[in-house]
């Protein structure tokens, strides 16, 4: 099957603009601000997730549809191609960021799905604020 350079460049912008506005959350320095701010301020995070699913899903369907009028398409066959292409890397992103982010949480942040707040306040420092 031809790929179509130009639904492959939509599908790169819309993860990079993802990935810049995902920045923030990896530290604050001034770069990831600034990108942070633009996309935001501009609605552009909703919508490359958008474009991003839309020329996925476009994709697909493409591949669906092109094995469907050859005959071949099997959708075990199909869902375990797709996995095997996502499921490793997936992993390996999982493996990678739990050791360079290793913070030691108590059960009970990870039982009361509130260890999100130990990230987003990590910057701020009460006691910074009572020794003014």
């Amino acid at each position: 099957m031809d790929r179509i350079k130009t639904i492959d460049s939509l599908r790169f912008y819309g993860a990079l603009g993802i990935l810049f506005a995902h920045f923030p959350a990896f530290g604050s320095s001034w770069l990831a601000v600034k990108l942070h701010d633009v996309l935001v301020y501009t609605s552009a995070p909703y919508l490359m997730v958008e474009l991003f699913f839309c020329v996925s899903g476009f994709l697909i369907t493409r591949i669906i549809i092109t094995e469907k009028l050859k005959g071949t398409f099997h959708f075990g066959k199909f869902f375990f191609r797709r996995s095997l292409r996502i499921v490793p890397l997936y992993v390996l992103t999982l493996l990678a960021v739990g050791f360079i982010f290793n913070e030691d949480v108590g059960m009970q942040w990870q039982l009361t799905y509130t260890s999100n707040f130990l990230y987003i306040f990590k910057h701020y420092c009460p006691t910074k604020i009572v020794k003014k």
